[in-house]
């Protein structure tokens, strides 16, 4: 698929496989999956958390495909300000009870573009790896509220959201995986797929930015930073250990978890295979 700058090739057959569901509307939706690599013969309980990127465009028919996968709360990771910028309103469905949970403070998204283009250009990797610890230093309680759900809400399904579903809501992703400990390549080979999951959203995001001229102008790097990279996994695994203690050190420092709160969500989360 290619839009411009933007271009990656996919396969179909990719976006109609697991973990991808097929929810018209959303894009880069995926259910959450994996097998403890711990030695327990445990493994993630099937289709009850999902990520994606924004709903804005969700269908009627998306609508109906949330309802039957059994959904009952949406975590919506993106500011206000955001919402606002883009006009990418949060819709409404019947059963499905909608949480803000800002992963950034207001406008801290909005932050120096041309600068932070300009680092994409000239290292893709150390651009993500500043972005993602400014991300971790801010949305703990964000996630803690997400992880709550999970401790105290075992039989409810949820998503969990941002824009295109890569940067807050695939941190997220990540503590959830390593405290159900998936491995770290399966935890890559995860995080890569939204690859695939954000080719079809090219053509909007290229008719959202290219009108603006400071993404226009210093195209090259902003296209950069719709990749979602395996080796970029790596480093960030590498980070939260090195710097904030692993998951569980993350959860109880900045998202207000306890270990009792962590083994409720793992009994929760895990069943036997």
């Amino acid at each position: 698929m290619s839009s411009g700058l933007l271009s990656y090739a996919i396969s179909s057959d990719v976006l109609s496989s697991p973990p991808f569901v097929v929810v018209p509307g959303v894009i880069n939706i995926r259910a959450l999956r994996g097998t403890s690599a711990e030695g327990t013969q445990m493994h993630i309980k099937p289709l009850h958390v999902f990520r994606s990127g924004e709903l804005t465009r969700i269908t009627d028919v998306g609508r109906s495909k949330l309802q039957e996968l059994g959904v009952t709360t949406v975590f919506d990771l993106r500011s206000d300000s955001e919402i606002a910028e883009f006009h990418s309103e949060t819709p409404d469905i019947p059963g499905i009870r909608f949480v803000r949970a800002p992963a950034l403070t207001e406008n801290a998204w909005k932050i120096d573009i041309p600068e932070l283009i300009q680092r994409y250009k000239d290292n893709e990797l150390k651009a993500d790896l500043n972005g993602y610890d400014r991300i971790l230093q801010m949305a703990g309680p964000s996630y803690g509220l997400i992880f709550s759900h999970l401790r105290d809400h075992p039989s409810e399904p949820c998503l969990v959201h941002c824009t295109v579903g890569r940067d807050r809501t695939g941190l997220f992703v990540v503590l959830f995986y390593m405290l159900m400990g998936v491995s770290d390549s399966d935890i890559a080979h995860d995080y890569s797929l939204s690859t695939a999951g954000l080719a079809p959203f090219l053509p909007v995001l290229e008719a959202r930015f290219r009108s603006i001229p400071v993404f226009r102008d210093n195209w090259e790097g902003f296209s950069k930073m719709f990749s979602a990279k395996a080796e970029t996994m790596a480093a960030v695994l590498s980070m939260l250990r090195e710097k904030f203690g692993g998951v569980e050190g993350y959860l109880k420092t900045h998202a207000g978890l306890t270990d009792e709160d962590m083994k409720t969500i793992r009994a929760n989360m895990l069943v036997s295979s």
